[in-house]
């Protein structure tokens, strides 16, 4: 069969199936099958199949496909997900990387005082939010690592600027905990990040001896309301884990947790970032706000909603 007439039918398929963008996605697939750039999976029209992909590599598309006709995650069926700036394993039982994370990743560097370069322009609102620059050791926290794409991608940028610091990532589920363990292995400095299994927060006398008290808290928790969570794509409702996605009734049960806890972990002055729904800015800046927090400031994502935000804890004096 020849290429052109080939890809059509794939691209039916996935069309078929209800796919968004169809060609792109089949381009990218054999792009990550080929180990090349999208670019360079385009070709002649009138080549067959065969001289353009190898056996194994329509195997393992043949197979790839029908996962996603199932609406299996493409990055399930791959095994992987590029965000940020690098790969992470991903698979079933493990919240899929989103690129509106990254939005949280940017912010958490510039809070930071390491990284200004990723979103160019959107920082006005975030120059009273950022940690002690004077801060010998530097201890950062990744509630809900999942995958721990944000964790290390914050630590391995940290570890081109920072000396001296600890990355704590913190995750319920021994299956997504799984991947993470993976993608520590990979990272710039593994040695730097750690990975306890607890409810949010480790036990806290154990914490405060161990690293102290953290200087940043960054966190993705499960925001979706239990109603909203009926109406999302197959991909998400049938596959990804419900404890990675769901936060109960309004979908803020954790957000309320976490800054219930805060106060024993959080040092004075130091950052919390969360990521959350679209419309959840106005009960997640009261919560924080009623928690102690100050400067509490809202980013958006690459679709224009509202998507991050980040405050100064204050520690209350009686």
């Amino acid at each position: 069969m020849k290429w052109f007439d080939w890809k059509t039918e794939q691209v039916k398929r996935l069309e078929s199936a209800g796919i968004d963008y169809p060609e792109d996605e089949l381009i990218y697939i054999l792009s990550v099958l080929n180990e090349k750039a999208r670019s360079n999976i385009y070709f002649d029209k009138e080549i067959e199949v065969s001289e353009a992909l190898s056996e194994d590599v329509l195997l393992r598309f043949e197979k790839i496909l029908s996962g996603r006709i199932r609406r299996e995650p493409l990055a399930y069926l791959l095994g992987e997900v590029f965000f940020y700036r690098d790969r992470f394993f991903v698979g079933p039982g493990v919240l899929v990387p989103r690129p509106d994370s990254e939005i949280l990743v940017g912010a958490s560097l510039y809070s930071l005082g390491i990284d200004d370069s990723f979103l160019a322009g959107r920082y006005e609102d975030l120059t009273s939010l950022k940690v002690d620059s004077k801060i010998d050791h530097l201890v950062v926290m990744d509630l809900c690592t999942g995958s721990g794409c944000i964790g290390i991608s914050i630590a391995n940028i940290l570890s081109r600027y920072i000396l001296s610091y600890k990355m704590v990532l913190t995750e319920i589920s021994e299956e997504a905990a799984s991947y993470a363990k993976r993608n520590i292995k990979e990272a710039s400095e593994p040695d730097q990040i750690v990975l306890e299994m607890c409810d949010l927060f480790p036990e806290e006398e154990y914490f405060l001896k161990t690293y102290g008290k953290a200087n940043f808290i960054v966190s993705n928790p499960p925001y979706i309301s239990d109603a909203a969570f009926e109406g999302a794509m197959p991909e998400v409702r049938i596959h990804e884990p419900e404890l990675a996605l769901k936060g109960g009734r309004d979908g803020l049960q954790l957000y309320r947790r976490i800054l219930e806890q805060v106060p024993k972990y959080l040092s004075n002055n130091g950052i919390l970032a969360f990521e959350h729904g679209f419309d959840q800015r106005e009960s997640i800046s009261e919560l924080m706000t009623n928690a102690g927090f100050l400067n509490v400031t809202c980013l958006k994502d690459f679709g224009g909603n509202d998507r991050v935000t980040l405050g100064r804890y204050q520690e209350t004096r009686s």
